[in-house]
C-alpha cells in the first residue's frame, strides 16, 4: 500500500516538473537548500565538543 502511494506521489511531482518551467526552478532550488541545510546542520553537530553529546544531540533530533 505505502508503494502504491509512493509511486503515485512521484508520478505528480513528476508530471508538474514537466508542466513547467517555474515548477523545475522551484524545484531545483529547494532541493540546492535541503542540501545546504543538512550540511550546516551537519557541520554544527560535528563540531559540538564532545563526542558522546554530539551523537546523543543527533539521535533526539533524528526521532523527533
Amino acid at each position: 500500500m505505502a508503494w502504491l502511494l509512493v509511486q503515485l506521489k512521484l508520478r505528480l511531482v513528476g508530471n508538474a516538473l514537466r508542466a513547467s518551467t517555474g515548477a523545475q526552478v522551484a524545484f531545483i532550488l529547494s532541493t540546492l537548500l535541503a542540501l545546504v541545510i543538512a550540511v550546516g546542520v551537519f557541520y554544527l553537530l560535528a563540531m559540538l565538543p564532545g563526542g558522546i553529546a554530539a551523537a546523543d544531540l543527533t539521535t533526539v533530533i533524528c526521532r523527533s
